[in-house]
Parts: structure tokens; sequence; C-alpha cells
């Protein structure tokens, strides 16, 4: 019986593509946060200086600033909603990164169970590609030494 698959078929490694996506909504949050602050505050203090130069009434003052923090809370809300979708793409990306891990690692545990015959292949031509095309050779290696031996132990007896 096949195992079930979770509905978040992208999560591969739950653990460490969870990992990485919070890690980088973590770091955008923080970045759009001190550039917001850093925003807010330049705003703030060229806005004070041009009315105090002009000798702008109070209420004006209050009511400029008043939108001005109006229009960065709506910024703020806006970068959080491009985060959380940067996060789920990064989370969707991972698939394509540990996805060829899952296969590999069953290859080498079929090997390691003494399944020398098993043979795998990528349809990819980078890195992951070599690697695998690596394993099947080990696979082929293991299961000639194996056969060799066999072969021997037998006309031993």
């Amino acid at each position: 019986m096949q195992a079930q698959r979770s509905p978040f078929r992208f999560l591969i490694r739950p653990k460490m593509q969870l990992r990485g996506a919070f890690s980088y909504l973590t770091i955008i949050l923080v970045a759009q946060c001190a550039f917001g602050t850093f925003m807010i505050y330049s705003i703030h203090s060229i806005i004070d200086r041009i009315f105090a130069t002009y000798q702008v009434a109070p209420q004006a003052a209050a009511i400029v600033n008043e939108s001005i923090n109006g229009f960065f809370i709506y910024m703020l809300f806006s970068a959080l909603a491009v985060s959380v979708f940067v996060a789920f793409f990064t989370l969707r990306m991972s698939h394509r990164f540990y996805g060829p891990f899952v296969p590999i690692k069953r290859h080498i545990n079929e090997l390691a169970a003494g399944n020398y015959s098993s043979r795998f292949r990528l349809r990819r031509n980078d890195e992951l590609g070599e690697i695998m095309d690596a394993l099947n050779g080990l696979a082929e290696a293991l299961e000639e030494q194996h056969r060799q031996t066999r072969k021997a132990s037998s006309q031993d007896h």
C-alpha cells in the first residue's frame, strides 16, 4: 500500500523547506521595516524643516503628517502581502531544489540494502544528474563485485 502524499505536494522536505522560507520571510520583513522606518523618519524630518522654514500652521502640518503615516501603513501591509507571496514562492521553488534528493536517497537506500541491480535516471543535465550517473556506476561496480564474490565462493565449495 502506497503512503498518502500531503495535499501540499511541494513540501518534500517540510522541515528544511519551511525553515528556508521563513528565514527569507524574516529577512525580508526586517529589511522592509528598517527601510520603512528610515523613510518615515526622513520624510517627517524634511516636512518639519519645510514647515518651520515657511511657517505653516500646525493644523496643516498635522494633516500632512497624518496622511504620510496613513500612506506608510498602507505600504507596510502591501509589503507584508508581498513577503507572504515571496515565502510561498520560495516554498514552491524549494521543491525544485529538494525534489531530486528523494529518488537519490531512495536509490542509496536500495544500494545499502544490497539491491545492486537498482538503477535510476534523473531527467536533468546538471550536477545532480552527474551524481545520479555516478551512483548508477557505483551500483554497477558493486553488482559486478558481488557477482564475482558469489561466483568465487560457489567455486570454493
